[in-house]
């Protein structure tokens, strides 16, 4: 869980969902959740994340996220990745640690409409470094889908750097599956 407040108040099933106050009587949160347990350690959602929930809810019926429709994992950085990454005017290596790898995109993404493919090494988007697919979550949280950005990535088989121009999808439909559910004949 990313993005969320650790608190000493004691909840208990059923009364999760109130405010959680500042000292001061600002409320500053919305008591979610508490690790079985664990005696008094609860966690609770930002209220500016949940203004900003609310609005989605009101305005669009439900929340939306920008997508790409890819699939990727973490590499760590080795010294053979960091030499080959370098050799293609990637700079800023010293604090890296890890990259992200392509591993899939969805037919019919952003993803693979702009021509991102597997074994695509992805080094940043909109020039943020991206060394883990939380990062690319991060980024894409506070992306509203529609946004164009741009996508720079190491393309493994031809050895080339590029920038892609991406537009973003909505979340919902990058990953909605290609196939109907099941439905029983009218009778």
């Amino acid at each position: 869980m990313e993005n969320i407040i650790q608190a000493d108040v004691a909840l208990n099933p059923g009364n999760s969902g109130g405010p959680l106050v500042a000292s001061n009587g600002q409320i500053v949160g919305i008591n979610t959740a508490i690790i079985a347990g664990a005696q008094n350690l609860s966690f609770a959602v930002p209220s500016n994340t949940a203004k900003w929930v609310v609005s989605e809810l009101l305005q669009v019926g439900r929340v939306r996220r920008a997508s790409l429709g890819a699939f990727c994992h973490v590499i760590p950085l080795n010294p053979v990745i960091k030499e080959y990454l370098s050799r293609h005017g990637i700079k800023d290596l010293r604090e890296r640690r890890s990259v992200v790898e392509v591993v899939a995109t969805a037919p019919k993404s952003a993803a693979a409409m702009s021509g991102l493919q597997q074994g695509d090494v992805l080094v940043a988007i909109n020039g943020t470094q991206m060394q883990t697919v939380d990062d690319i979550h991060k980024l894409l949280g506070k992306t509203p889908p529609g946004t164009q950005v741009k996508i720079d990535i190491v393309r493994v088989d031809d050895s080339s750097v590029r920038t892609l121009n991406v537009t973003t999808g909505d979340d919902i439909s990058t990953t909605k599956p290609n196939y109907l559910p099941f439905q029983s004949p009218k009778r």
